[in-house]
């Protein structure tokens, strides 16, 4: 159960290590894998895959509590960050067996370690939802998206390789066949996985044959955010969905102190940049240019959105994604703070740049201090503790370029 205490910036701290962590940390690399398939991608994909099929089995007589969805997610992303990192569940079970190690001790060290980094009361929130009926939907999930990754892969690697791993996962699935819609989200020739694709948004020319001006589909996961800077660490867009959800998870709780708000805050950031799947990503600072600019563009990605998605789906499930749009009616009156946690994720973005040796003033000087000032002026919203968080982030990355922001301030003073 929910209570204030867990909304703290020590928590926030923890939970920002762990995003860092799933930025870094690689995926298939067994395979020919590429650097896009990084951790903090795969749990946007999972995740979205996971609300899709919770809305399916609830539309076909399930009992879904929302409300675990995303503390089931973060659950998962300190497991992967501190318990499991690469290695297959596989071999650390296989080790068990061999040491006659029971296999419980995973869960029970990923709750002391979810505790150690963070505290009691977190620990407790978040590890409430082991035994429930949305962690095997998510664990169904991470398999259906493990096939869609191995899907984007099989045009780079061994086939035999790839038929394997597939009977794998496919062998894998079957315990959770009594799940609704698991067979259609799973059928890798079947329209909802072609939805997945999308999602995940690796293009695959075999399976698309779209002959209209919405064929051309980009592909979030090779999208980075800062690509004309000096970006060290690669931050892309699908892994950005999961990034800012988590954040407005937390946003909503610490405002609200509702559980039903912060899992509707988290539902709508964890698609808010899916037209970026068929316009790219287009910067802040492109889209002030030209007055009116960003409402055209609002109804062309709500055209591409109708055809390559919501016509693809049936009507219950294609209602539930469009009324989790950042900018739907249903969300005007959170949008203050969606757009808050969207850029607090870009305030992590940034902190990873820095961390990672950037001393591109342009992160400071432009994302992070744009940022403090829509704050300031009341356009976003940012409830205490979260904005604890934006603080440190902007006094972090003042320490790494004060002095660069000093010499620039001082050429611009020399006279030509």
């Amino acid at each position: 159960m929910y209570n204030k205490k867990i909304v703290n910036l020590k928590n926030l701290l923890a939970v920002n290590e762990v995003i860092k962590r799933l930025n870094r940390l690689p995926r298939w690399t067994s395979m020919d894998n590429k650097s896009q398939y990084n951790e903090l991608n795969k749990q946007a994909l999972d995740s979205n895959i996971a609300c899709l099929l919770a809305k399916y089995a609830e539309a076909h007589g399930k009992t879904i509590i929302w409300e675990n969805l995303p503390k089931v997610a973060i659950y998962r992303a300190f497991q992967k960050a501190h318990i499991f990192f690469d290695t297959r569940r596989e071999t650390i079970e296989a080790v068990l067996e061999i040491g006659g190690i029971p296999k419980s001790v995973i869960e029970e060290k990923t709750i002391e370690v979810i505790k150690e980094h963070t505290d009691e009361d977190f620990g407790n929130f978040i590890c409430e939802v082991l035994n429930s009926y949305e962690m095997r939907i998510a664990k169904a999930s991470r398999r259906i998206g493990n096939l869609v990754e191995l899907m984007e892969l099989s045009l780079s690697n061994n086939p035999n390789v790839i038929e394997k791993k597939f009977r794998q996962i496919i062998s894998s699935l079957e315990q959770y066949s009594d799940i609704p819609g698991l067979l259609e989200f799973s059928n890798a020739d079947g329209s909802y996985f072609d939805v997945l694709l999308q999602i995940s948004s690796q293009r695959n020319i075999n399976r698309f044959n779209y002959t209209d001006v919405f064929s051309d589909f980009s592909i979030l996961r090779n999208q980075n955010r800062w690509a004309v800077q000096m970006a060290p660490i690669n931050c892309s867009v699908l892994g950005h969905e999961f990034d800012a959800a988590t954040w407005g998870y937390f946003i909503g709780l610490e405002k609200f102190e509702d559980e039903k708000i912060a899992t509707s805050m988290w539902e709508s950031l964890l698609t808010h940049d899916q037209p970026e799947a068929y316009t790219n990503d287009m910067p802040s600072p492109f889209k002030k240019l030209i007055p009116g600019f960003r409402p055209a563009l609002g109804q062309y990605e709500e055209q591409l959105l109708k055809v390559n998605l919501y016509d693809k789906l049936p009507d219950f499930i294609a209602n539930f994604i469009r009324s989790n749009m950042m900018d739907a009616p249903e969300n005007k009156h959170l949008f203050p703070y969606l757009k808050g946690a969207d850029y607090l994720s870009a305030d992590s973005e940034c902190w990873r740049q820095y961390q990672m040796g950037s001393r591109d003033t342009y992160f400071y000087k432009n994302a992070m201090l744009d940022f403090e000032n829509e704050l300031k002026n009341g356009t976003y919203i940012l409830p205490p503790n979260c904005r604890r968080l934006h603080d440190y982030f902007m006094r972090y990355a003042f320490a790494c370029v004060k002095d660069f922001l000093k010499l620039e301030a001082e050429l611009e003073n020399e006279e030509i």
